[in-house]
């Protein structure tokens, strides 16, 4: 069953694109790119005949840039996030991951896999799946609410943020960069506490460019619906990088 809030989704959605600053009023790009990318639905949920969906997501940097994101998933009954880490996209890359039930339990979390090598804070995302997390709406948060189950991280949806650009030759974005289809990763440069320092250090304000989309798949009843991400421009013209991460 589809229990989706899509009204809860539209006023979280603009609620959230509201914190940054910018010197212009956000707006939604003709063009689908922009700084943020709002996938409008996943679920893992059956199709009534006990065959489980899948949704299939991507994004592109479309420019010359090596750019930092922060990828979030968000369940959709209260927009609680479930998921959350930083990635760091090449010049002209694509990121591209798989929300999958963790298992055959239609009361299993969803979680997500990929095989991209694209770099991530925290390096987890792999095909073993991270499963998506009720930290942020389950005892003892502050903001528990009164079904703290897992079954609500299995439809919602996801938001992509540029937190940023990696200053053009800098260690960091050498780091991010691919190198004959896989990039080095560097720790050190990237991920954890001293690659968060190395970041903050070389980190420009976001100039958008991201492009993204979404495929809800059930492989064995043959049905799929492709959709593209609603891109906003003009989201921040400064730094609202942060690094709060609950994977």
């Amino acid at each position: 069953m589809n229990t989706f809030k899509r009204k809860a989704l539209a006023s979280a959605v603009l609620g959230t694109l509201g914190v940054a600053g910018s010197a212009q009023a956000i707006y939604q790009d003709p063009n689908n790119t922009g700084q943020v990318l709002v996938y409008p639905y996943y679920t893992v949920n059956n199709d009534g005949a006990g065959n489980q969906f899948n949704t299939f997501i991507s994004v592109v940097n479309t420019t010359s840039a090596v750019k930092m994101v922060k990828v979030r998933f968000r369940e959709g009954q209260a927009s609680a996030e479930v998921l959350d880490f930083n990635l760091y996209l090449s010049p002209n890359d694509m990121w591209t991951g798989a929300v999958i039930p963790l298992s055959s339990d239609v009361t299993s979390p969803g979680s997500l896999v990929s095989t991209d090598t694209s770099c991530i804070d925290p390096a987890k995302i792999t095909l073993i799946p991270q499963p998506f997390v009720n930290f942020a709406y389950s005892a003892p948060s502050a903001d528990a609410l009164a079904n703290g189950s897992l079954v609500r991280t299995r439809e919602g949806y996801a938001e992509m943020f540029e937190m940023g650009v990696l200053t053009a030759g800098s260690a960091p974005a050498v780091a991010a960069t691919h190198v004959s289809g896989t990039p080095p990763c560097t720790a050190a440069q990237l991920i954890g506490p001293a690659g968060e320092a190395a970041v903050t250090a070389v980190l420009l304000p976001p100039t958008g460019g991201l492009m993204g989309s979404g495929t809800i798949i059930n492989v064995t009843s043959g049905r799929d619906t492709m959709y593209n991400a609603t891109a906003f421009g003009a989201w921040s013209s400064v730094l609202p990088c942060t690094y709060s991460i609950t994977i």
